[in-house]
């Protein structure tokens, strides 16, 4: 059911938002086009997900990723809400991902004192 619900509205809520503060560029390749930006900014991102009621900060995050792991942050995109629960961290290359994810699927780090789910970022593929 929590799957489902991640899947079927937190996803759709994350990537409308997204699209709302993107330029026309990245929001299209969000949109779900087929090219090889979107599969390469796909294949290198990962998604965050903040205990409800402790947000982090994008400062917080980068800093954290650069001291933890050593690995340059892209991008990242969140809610400019500042209770906002998720986040989307574009690394520079896939290996960066291996070096936070291991060999998991799901691991939980804590960015300054606040627990933080970390997983591959996966698309909802809509139909044309």
């Amino acid at each position: 059911m929590i799957q489902g619900f991640v899947k079927d509205v937190c996803q759709v809520a994350f990537l409308d938002i997204l699209q709302q503060n993107l330029t026309d560029d990245k929001a299209e390749v969000l949109k779900g086009k087929s090219t090889k930006t979107e599969s390469d900014l796909e294949d290198k991102t990962l998604f965050l997900t903040f205990s409800r009621g402790h947000p982090v900060s994008d400062k917080e995050i980068q800093g954290f990723i650069v001291r933890k792991f050593g690995t340059s942050v892209e991008a990242i995109y969140m809610d400019k809400n500042p209770k906002c629960l998720f986040a989307c961290v574009a690394l520079r290359s896939q290996s960066d991902i291996r070096k936070i994810l291991g060999d998991q699927k799901l691991v939980k780090l804590f960015i300054n004192g606040k627990q933080v789910r970390v997983r591959r970022f996966v698309p909802k593929r809509t139909k044309l």
